[in-house]
């Protein structure tokens, strides 16, 4: 008989084992639409005592589920992404729904970090906690981030071996940023260069938010979502080929739902992106999402 979550609800901080998970519950699969969700706050404790703001949507009616981490974009805070119909979609199918609050904004501690190593070793912690939750399926794990927050995404992945989640779904990020900013708006370059100002080693700034400079090492099978337009760059498509170029580890490999391999170069990107532009929260996204994990 299917049982209610047990899950703790905001409280003393948690903390992240140190690695992932070698074993857990199996993931129950079942029809998009059938089932309530609750929300509930926590608060996960890094290596280094910052106290971050994580939200979960959790389905119900079930023992064990798998799981989605959401990684905001841009410098935004996460836990707003949980108050849409995109993640009350996704629990309803049977998927827990997790996100944060990145360290300097919203409900988290510490400093704002510009999605560099510090926030990527957050997101490591963040994955670890997921997948070891006694109600979620380490195996059916997912990582879905968007536009920037792919440079989260991409240095967690690729600094931190332990980490297995069974597919990264990027939209639209930069590829190698400080190229790509040529093409973004006077507003996105303005604030770069507000950020930049006081840094001593500008290179070395940029090599932490280099999301390209990342995805030879990672193995983990890469999904790139891609609209053309893109939401920040316009009709440029250098950043979707250098991405997927690049990947040159990963265990499969997919743009807008079609297997690609490497080489893989501009024309093969602009030819196959989405025409019109993609909305990270349209309902095509989401069916995406849901049929990953039936």
């Amino acid at each position: 008989m299917l049982i209610l979550w047990a899950v703790m609800g905001c409280g003393r901080p948690e903390r992240a084992p140190d690695g992932w998970p070698d074993n857990g519950c199996e993931a129950e699969t079942s029809a998009a639409g059938s089932h309530t969700h609750s929300e509930e706050s926590y608060v996960l404790l890094t290596t280094d005592e910052t106290e971050l703001a994580i939200g979960a949507l959790w389905p119900k009616k079930t023992r064990c589920a798998g799981a989605i981490v959401l990684v905001p974009p841009g410098y935004e805070r996460g836990l707003k992404l949980l108050h849409g119909n995109q993640a009350e979609s996704l629990a309803a199918a049977n998927v827990a729904v997790i996100s944060w609050d990145p360290r300097g904004r919203g409900d988290s501690n510490g400093n704002e970090n510009h999605n560099g190593h510090v926030g990527q070793d957050d997101l490591a912690e963040l994955l670890r906690w997921t997948a070891d939750h006694k109600n979620i399926d380490p195996n059916a794990v997912m990582l879905y981030s968007r536009s920037f927050g792919g440079a989260i995404a991409a240095g967690a992945l690729a600094r931190h071996s332990d980490l297995q989640p069974m597919l990264w779904l990027d939209y639209e990020s930069p590829g190698f940023l400080e190229e790509d900013l040529a093409y973004a708006s006077e507003y996105n370059q303005e604030n770069f260069a507000s950020v930049l100002v006081d840094e001593e080693d500008p290179d070395a700034w940029w090599g932490q938010r280099e999301p390209a400079g990342f995805m030879s090492e990672i193995t983990t099978p890469y999904h790139r979502l891609q609209g053309l337009p893109d939401h920040a760059l316009g009709t440029y498509i250098g950043h979707a080929r250098a991405m997927l170029d690049n990947a040159t580890s990963a265990d499969e490999l997919l743009y807008n739902g079609e297997h690609v391999s490497t080489p893989f170069d501009e024309d093969d990107a602009r030819d196959n992106a989405i025409a019109g532009g993609l909305d990270p929260t349209d309902d095509t996204v989401t069916d995406t999402i849901i049929a990953v994990f039936q």
